[in-house]
């Protein structure tokens, strides 16, 4: 396996909604972006993946590529960590709240 850097890329996997997948690795990223809409970000985030199975991508742009198609594809989503330790999971989007800009007053 080939690995990213941590902390690992969460995203909602697109065949079972619900469910969130913490990527880690490149065979998981292309896994993962296989079963997402074709953009061009898809397929930078490809190409860069093909090329760090083959050795000859740096990992941190790999790791932001996919990062960006899963933003496109309205899969990305940001782990949190509470107060006592349990870990949640906020979707992207949701700075955006019934349609009205969130800015955190009223």
């Amino acid at each position: 396996m080939i690995w990213f850097e941590h902390p690992p890329v969460c995203v909602i996997d697109w065949a079972k909604p619900g469910k969130i997948r913490q990527v880690s690795s490149v065979e998981v990223a292309a896994e993962e972006l296989l079963k997402w809409p074709k953009t061009k970000k898809r397929e930078k985030a490809a190409t860069l993946l093909a090329d760090a199975v083959a050795g000859m991508a740096d990992m941190a742009k790999t790791k932001k590529a996919f990062e960006e198609a899963a933003k496109e594809a309205d899969v990305w989503v940001v782990p949190i960590e509470g107060h006592d330790g349990t870990r949640f999971f906020l979707r992207e989007f949701l700075r955006t709240w019934q349609g009205v800009a969130f800015s955190g007053q009223n």
